[in-house]
C-alpha cells in the first residue's frame, strides 16, 4: 500500500499531540431514534461552547439561539460529570461510564461522549497495540487503524480510525465498549487550520447504545488558549436547584 502503518500513526499524532486545550464556539444539532428504530426526531439547532483541557477535562454549554439563555451546562473532569438544566432547576452528578438509564434520550448525553469524539487518542505505547486494515480498493476506499488494549492476556478492540487513502485525512472514529459493542461512531469533515493546528469543523457523533446523535459545526476555535484553565471546568450546584445523584 502507498501509505504504511507508520504513516497513519504519524498523521494521528500530528493532529492530536499539539492539542493541549481549546475553546470552541459551535452549533449543535441533536436527534434521537425511537425505540422501534424506525423513526428519528430532529431537534432545533442550538448554539454552544465546548471547552477542553488535557487530559480529560471537558465542558459543554448549550445556548438558546433566540434569547441566548443557557439550555444545559455540563462538565466533567475524570469519571465524574455534572449537569445543570436551568429551565427545570435540576442539577445532576453521576459517572461518565455508567449505563444510560433515562427514557428521555437526550438526558443520557454525557460530556464523555463529546470527549471521546472530539479528542483523537493515538495508541498508548505502554499498553496498546495497533493494526492496519487496507481497504483502499473498497467502497468507500479507506485505511483503518485498529487500536487494541486492556488485559494483556486478552486484549480487546478499543477504538478505530479511518483515513482517506489518498490524503490520509482522518474521516472517522469508532469506540468500543467492554463487550465489544460499538459505543460511538464519529465522522470528521472539513478539516481546517486553527492556530496552525488541523481540526475538523464538521463532526457527527452517533451513540447507537443511547439512540441519539449530535452534529457539531465549529464556527470559531481558540486553540491552546491561555484563557482555558482548570477553573473553567468547575461546575457548582446553583442555589434553588434540586440535586439528583445518578448511579
Amino acid at each position: 500500500m502507498p501509505f504504511s502503518q507508520a504513516d497513519l500513526l504519524a498523521r494521528l499524532h500530528a493532529v492530536s499531540d499539539p492539542v493541549q486545550r481549546f475553546l470552541v464556539r459551535a452549533t449543535m444539532s441533536p436527534s434521537v431514534e425511537a425505540e422501534n428504530r424506525k423513526t428519528i426526531t430532529d431537534y432545533a439547532t442550538i448554539n454552544g461552547y465546548i471547552l477542553y483541557e488535557q487530559p480529560d477535562s471537558i465542558r459543554v454549554i448549550g445556548m438558546d439561539p433566540l434569547v441566548n439563555s443557557t439550555i444545559f451546562d455540563m462538565s466533567s473532569v475524570g469519571r465524574e460529570f455534572r449537569l445543570h438544566i436551568p429551565s427545570e432547576k435540576r442539577f445532576m452528578i453521576g459517572d461518565n461510564q455508567a449505563p444510560a438509564a433515562s427514557k428521555k434520550k437526550l438526558e443520557n448525553l454525557r460530556p464523555s461522549a463529546f470527549l471521546d469524539a472530539i479528542i483523537l487518542h493515538p495508541p498508548d505505547e505502554s499498553g496498546e497495540i495497533s493494526l492496519v486494515q487496507d481497504d483502499a480498493d473498497g467502497t468507500p476506499p479507506r485505511y483503518t487503524l485498529l487500536v487494541a488494549g486492556g488485559d494483556p492476556k486478552k486484549p480487546r478492540l478499543l477504538r478505530s480510525f479511518t483515513f482517506n487513502p489518498y490524503t490520509l485525512e482522518i474521516t472517522g472514529q469508532k469506540t468500543f465498549g467492554a463487550s465489544g459493542a460499538v459505543a460511538s461512531i464519529v465522522t470528521y469533515e472539513s478539516w481546517k487550520n486553527f492556530g496552525g493546528i488541523p481540526f475538523p469543523s464538521d463532526i457527527e457523533i452517533r451513540r447507537p447504545q443511547e439512540s441519539y446523535e449530535v452534529q457539531i459545526r465549529v464556527l470559531e476555535m481558540k486553540m491552546n488558549s491561555a484563557s482555558v484553565n482548570p477553573a473553567k471546568f468547575v461546575l457548582e450546584q446553583p442555589a434553588g436547584t434540586t440535586l439528583r445523584r445518578l448511579p
